[in-house]
């Protein structure tokens, strides 16, 4: 599957091009780290995203 979305630090926004299975935890308003290249046209194509979680966040195995 093919996904483009766009990125911001609330200043500028990166257009990100993926293909590949979403993380588990991917949504909107989702800490990312994406893994690529950035290409002339200024469009980050990610070879991989891994999702960033909050200290709060339990395994659903934790009984917490």
């Amino acid at each position: 599957d093919k996904i483009d979305f766009l990125i911001t630090d609330n200043i500028k926004d990166l257009q990100i091009s993926y293909q590949g299975v979403l993380p588990a935890l991917f949504r909107e308003n989702q800490g990312i780290v994406a893994v690529g290249r950035i290409l002339d046209n200024n469009i980050f194509v990610a070879s991989k995203l891994l999702t960033k979680h909050d200290e709060n966040y339990f395994p659903k195995y934790s009984t917490k």
